[in-house]
Formats: C-alpha cells, structure tokens, sequence
C-alpha cells in the first residue's frame, strides 16, 4: 500500500491520493489470498463533498509465490463509486474464472425518495484492477413518474457460473420485484466475458434498469 499509494497520513490512519481535484483517505477494505494471490482491496472517502461527489476504490495484487513478493496488478483508482464522498464498504471477494478472482458490490444512492443502484464487478485485465462490468440492480421509488399507485421496486440477485471451467465465468442475473405495478421476475443467462474489450457483454434491459 505504501508503494502503491507513496504516503501514509498517521493522524488519520488511512493512504492519502489525489482524484480529479479531490484528496481521498485510502482504507483497506478486505485482504483475501487466493491462487497464491494476495488480493487487497481499498475504498476511499473525501471530506470535501456534495451529495453527488463519489467515494472511490483501489487496490493492489501481489503474487506471494516469489521472493520478495511481486505486483502483479494495481490500481491507486479503479473507479467511482458511492456518493457523499464515501464509497460503500465490504465488497464480496468472488471467484470470477478457473484462475480468476475479484469483488463485486452494489452502489446505490437516493434523490427526492427514487433509490437506484448499480452492480460493478471489478477485477485483473493486464496490469491494472479495473471495472469489468456492471448493470442497474436495484431501483425503487413510491410514485414513478408522478402517476399515483404505480410502484417499482426492482432488485437482483448474480450468480456465477463456477462449474464452467473458463478463465472468466459467465453469470446469471435475475431481476425480480414490481415494476408499474406488476410482478416482474426475469433471468439473464449465459452473460460471457469478452477478451478482446476486457468487459463482460451485458444485456442492454439490464443497462437500462
């Protein structure tokens, strides 16, 4: 982490990094060894914030198979994520393929009573931990476009598919809830990781919400 992020603040206890303009205190999040990987993971938070300044997340991978341990991917920044200058915390340390691993979470925010969220699934493309794919998981609201007694309340659950040997595993998502008051429950199968653009290719309704 020193080497990653070069300066350590010990008043706050956290990495300190520079993102567009804004200073964010880098935390570690969750350190998980896999592979004979070390996977550490980091989120970061400004104080200096609006309600729409994001928190962000970085991170660092380490073959601890060598002597002296050696980087094998890192990202002081993989993305945006969050709001009021904090990310969300304990992203779920996932098996993504036969040798790969990562983290997934949901990031959601609230304006005027709508809740929407969004999943990302991160991790290793090259030497950089970055975003591999993500789609709109969960939105809510009490009065959808004004029309009173019209409800959404749309979740999702991911699963990947573990027993595909790949080196990256397609995934199943499934929708479910009510959307303009009526039951909503749909699966998307099969979701397949693209090598040659690094993202996986993600239905375009699940973009949509």
């Amino acid at each position: 982490m020193n080497q990653l992020y070069k300066r350590y603040d010990d008043s706050k206890k956290c990495w300190v990094t520079r993102y567009q303009g804004d200073i964010y205190c880098m935390e570690i999040d969750s350190v998980n060894q896999a592979g004979g990987m070390l996977h550490v993971f980091a989120i970061g938070s400004t104080s200096d914030a609006a309600h729409v300044t994001p928190g962000v997340a970085g991170g660092i991978v380490l073959d601890i198979t060598s002597r002296p341990a050696k980087v094998v991917a890192a990202s002081k920044v993989i993305g945006e994520y969050g709001n009021t200058g904090s990310a969300p915390n304990a992203w779920q340390f996932t098996r993504l393929g036969s040798k790969a691993w990562g983290w997934i979470n949901t990031s959601s925010d609230i304006h005027q009573g709508v809740i929407e969220g969004s999943m990302s699934i991160l991790g290793v493309h090259g030497k950089e931990i970055v975003e591999l794919g993500g789609f709109a998981s969960l939105f809510s609201c009490e009065d959808c476009a004004g029309v009173k007694g019209t409800a959404d309340d749309i979740n999702s659950a991911i699963q990947f598919d573990t027993l595909n040997d790949k080196p990256m595993y397609p995934f199943t998502v499934r929708m479910f809830g009510k959307r303009n008051g009526k039951p909503l429950d749909i699966t998307y199968k099969n979701i397949s990781f693209d090598p040659g653009t690094g993202r996986y290719r993600m239905p375009k309704m699940l973009l949509d919400r």
